[in-house]
């Protein structure tokens, strides 16, 4: 059987109360001989990506796929570290990802929350966190390909136009760039469905293409 990992936020993160998306689907078309471990988590930032991309290359993954964030991302320690991988402290709960401007989404506490918010408020550069996250996405890009691994990335919120971006980063890696990015079809204002898209049309069209490009690739 081969394991594909999706690596992402939200936009690949299932929301049962609102039905099947496109990573259901994907696993639907792909049939039993394909296994999708889905590593996406709501919220999650560029760093936390780059430890499940880390965590598929480790176990060895078949195909993977990589959707990237917004810049405007953040993670911290919320309980007492632990000698486990990233991927297991993140998964535990141990480390979480948020958004810094809706830090009381989190799981943060109220008075751990108003301190995040506070240093968000007062120390935030966005220039910055752009570069920061480029130079992220720009490493795990690299850490994909010295892999071996296929895979195909999806931009997704990293410097997206509805955000002012200016576009022209990652040129040199057209050739697996996805043809979708899924924030160009988000439809919601609010967290719920977590994944965004409402369309269901939408979902099979980003399935298709994934089963398409993982039988293609592999």
């Amino acid at each position: 059987m081969k394991t594909v990992y999706v690596c992402g936020d939200s936009f690949a993160t299932p929301d049962p109360v609102y039905g099947a998306m496109w990573v259901e689907l994907l696993q639907t078309q792909l049939g039993a001989d394909y296994k999708i471990i889905n590593k996406s988590t709501v919220s999650a930032s560029n760093l936390l990506v780059a430890v499940q991309v880390d965590h598929a290359i480790k176990n060895r993954a078949d195909y993977i796929i990589a959707l990237a964030t917004t810049c405007t991302r953040n993670q911290v320690l919320v309980q007492a570290p632990t000698r486990q991988d990233l991927m297991t402290r993140f998964d535990q709960r141990e480390l979480i990802s948020y958004s810094i401007f809706r830090t009381y989404r989190s799981a943060l506490g109220d008075a751990d929350r108003q301190q995040v918010h506070n240093f968000h408020r007062r120390y935030d550069d966005l220039e910055l966190n752009i570069f920061r996250d480029y130079m992220i996405l720009l490493g795990t890009l690299h850490r994909l390909t010295q892999s071996g691994i296929p895979f195909r990335f999806d931009q997704g919120g990293f410097e997206h136009p509805r955000f002012g971006g200016q576009g022209g980063y990652f040129a040199e890696f057209d050739s697996v760039l996805s043809r979708y990015n899924a924030w160009d079809y988000s439809t919601t204002v609010d967290e719920r469905p977590y994944y965004h898209i409402t369309d269901p049309d939408t979902h099979e069209l980003l399935a298709t293409y994934y089963a398409e490009q993982i039988r293609q690739d592999i």
